[in-house]
């Protein structure tokens, strides 16, 4: 008797970043849209967004379940990181990711209009636009020197080969869907493309921070961001990682106090708190 198992191929809805889709199985540690994209068995049609409004979104949040490429809805996408989603023109949802929306929006309008009054989230989007995609879809790029960049920017060649870069504590590392694979130190002089939407650059250096995969902090301890709570099939609190994996949040005093984990608001308080991920310092993939 012979036997086969079946295996299903990847919805096309991981994001790299140039922006583009592709069909990988990796978890992503974001998820995110731009809209319907896709038909009723999953498969995407012609369209790469349907709008303005691009969002990352924490892959967790308030106990919802929504079946992937569900006929009808939106189509989920998913990042490898925060810094993948920014260079591909996403930004902070402001209903999940509410804290790092308002900190991202801050660092844009001192960046890009300091002394304005806020426009509004459209007004953003508009501008977002026009800096990550031209008509026919192809991706925005504009060119300047490494040493002039700063963290949490994606750049490539002067090709603009399907190698993006991420520039990250003094260091270029080289993305793949699963992580960074290549850690190169950075020549200051050497021009490159930068994929990072300009507004998003500038927020970026005006203090913004965003969360990157583990494979990039090379010389650091597994500190990880929090990114959302939920609970297990036990009932006690999980945190999910920016990382991707978990960590237990259990209040089972005297072994472990934690009574904040128990309330919404102790919850939302400690939104972005680093913990040490003793999976990423083993090196164990999500």
């Amino acid at each position: 008797m012979f036997s086969c198992t079946l295996e299903l191929m990847p919805y096309q809805n991981r994001v790299t970043p140039f922006g583009t889709l592709v069909a990988n199985a990796a978890r992503g540690a974001l998820t995110g849209n731009r809209g319907i994209l896709h038909d009723e068995h999953g498969n995407l049609g012609r369209a790469r967004w349907r709008g303005r409004m691009w969002i990352a979104c924490v892959l967790r949040f308030k106990d919802r379940k929504r079946p992937v490429m569900q006929p009808g809805r939106y189509t989920h996408l998913f990042f490898l990181d925060e810094a993948t989603a920014l260079a591909a023109g996403h930004r902070p949802c402001f209903e999940c990711r509410n804290r790092d929306a308002k900190a991202f929006m801050a660092a844009w309008m001192r960046a890009n209009r300091p002394g304005a009054a806020y426009p509004g989230v459209g007004e953003v989007d508009r501008q977002l636009h026009g800096e990550r995609v031209r008509r026919g879809c192809s991706k925005v790029t504009f060119e300047s020197r490494l040493g002039l960049l700063p963290d949490g920017c994606f750049v490539a060649g002067a090709d603009l080969s399907e190698t993006a870069w991420l520039i990250w504590r003094g260091k270029l590392h080289r993305w793949s869907p699963t992580g960074y694979v290549a850690h190169e130190p950075i020549a200051a002089d050497r021009r490159v493309n930068v994929l990072t939407p300009r507004s998003i650059v500038a927020a970026l250096g005006a203090g913004y921070r965003p969360s990157v995969h583990g494979s990039a902090d090379t010389d650091a301890a597994g500190a990880r961001r929090i990114v959302g709570f939920r609970r297990d099939e036990s009932g006690d609190w999980v945190a999910d990682l920016e990382c991707g994996h978990t960590q237990h949040m259990r209040n089972n005093p005297p072994w472990s106090e934690r009574p904040w984990v128990e309330t919404a608001a102790g919850r939302r308080e400690h939104f972005g708190m680093t913990v040490p991920c003793r999976k990423c310092e083993r090196g164990e993939a999500p």
